[in-house]
């Protein structure tokens, strides 16, 4: 079992490959939740790779303080309308929402981390949108801007980035490819969190695709 809070010294970069977590839990058929960083399962804030198998029926919380999930794998009804993998939600999570998966899905989840009175609800299918240059060989996608926004990077193979730090630090998810700096080296479905100030200078050998956040961690 997990003792919560668990990995909040957000001063320490955190590395999960989730494909092989030990800290996975099952509260109920059909489900397993892989949490990267909790202050309480309950009632606070927690990031966590969640999985359902096909033909399950659940709910998504009411979150005080907002949420967004990205739909890592198969896919969910809400309201009768099916998203596909590759959707991004954003919502003030003030009422709880019921899902059905037919197939099965797997999403990551952040809870409870967002206090902006102007949060604004996204639904985002990024299949149907543009990639934007970025700097260098990379492509963009921003889903949703100011402080706790996030954004998808394309990486060519063999492309470089300059050395950088992260003022209110990174978190990354590699959704594709293997994600490369002087750290080590990160498979799909690895998360990691480096620090504020933290510095690394990453690359790729193969195409890669990362989820990631800079500039909304504590310190």
């Amino acid at each position: 079992m997990i003792n919560f809070p668990f990995n909040t010294d957000y001063s320490k970069r955190i590395v999960i490959d989730s494909s092989s977590w030990d800290k996975t839990l099952s509260f109920e058929e059909g489900k397993k939740i892989d949490y990267l960083e909790a202050e309480n399962k309950n009632l606070g804030s927690y990031t966590a790779i969640v999985t359902y198998e096909s033909k399950s029926q659940f709910f998504i919380g009411n979150s005080e303080h907002g949420e967004e999930f990205f739909l890592l794998d198969g896919s969910m009804t809400i309201a009768d309308a099916e998203y596909q993998r590759g959707t991004y939600f954003r919502r003030a999570g003030k009422k709880s929402i019921s899902v059905f998966t037919r197939e099965g899905c797997k999403f990551f989840i952040k809870k409870n981390y967002y206090t902006s009175s102007t949060f604004e609800n996204i639904t985002l299918n990024t299949s149907n949108e543009e990639w934007l240059p970025g700097q260098g060989g990379l492509k963009v996608m921003p889903l949703a801007s100011g402080p706790s926004g996030s954004t998808l990077v394309k990486w060519p193979a063999n492309e470089k980035f300059v050395t950088h730090k992260h003022f209110g630090g990174e978190e990354i998810l590699v959704l594709d490819g293997t994600f490369i700096d002087e750290h080590g080296s990160y498979p799909k479905w690895t998360w990691v969190r480096s620090p504020h100030m933290s510095e690394h200078h990453p690359f790729v050998r193969e195409d890669c695709v990362i989820f990631v956040k800079v500039g909304h961690l504590k310190y």
